[in-house]
C-alpha cells in the first residue's frame, strides 16, 4: 500500500506540476497502510511520513490524491478602504 501511494505521488506531481496534500482511502486502505508503520495508532507520524493529510471516506474505491492548499500558502483578508 505504501509503495502504491509513493507511485501515485510522483505521478500526480508529473502531471499537475505540484504535490498532493491531502490523500482520500477507504477505512480498509487504512488499515492496510497503518500496517507499514511501527506505531500504527500514530496517525500523525503517518501523514508527515506521507506529506498528506489523510481522510478516510467509505464512498472511495481507490485511493485518491489530491490538492486543496491554495499555491503561496492561505491569503490574508483584506479589508474596503474606509470612505
Amino acid at each position: 500500500m505504501l509503495g502504491c501511494i509513493h507511485a501515485m505521488t510522483r505521478e500526480y506531481e508529473k502531471v499537475h506540476g505540484s504535490r498532493p496534500d491531502l490523500l482520500r482511502i477507504n477505512h480498509a486502505q487504512f488499515e492496510r497502510l497503518r500496517r507499514h508503520f511501527s506505531d500504527p495508532d500514530d496517525v500523525e507520524t503517518m501523514m508527515a511520513v506521507l506529506n498528506l493529510t489523510i481522510l478516510i471516506s467509505q464512498d472511495v474505491v481507490d485511493p485518491v490524491l489530491m490538492r486543496i492548499a491554495r499555491p503561496g500558502g492561505p491569503r490574508p483578508l483584506t479589508r474596503a478602504a474606509p470612505r
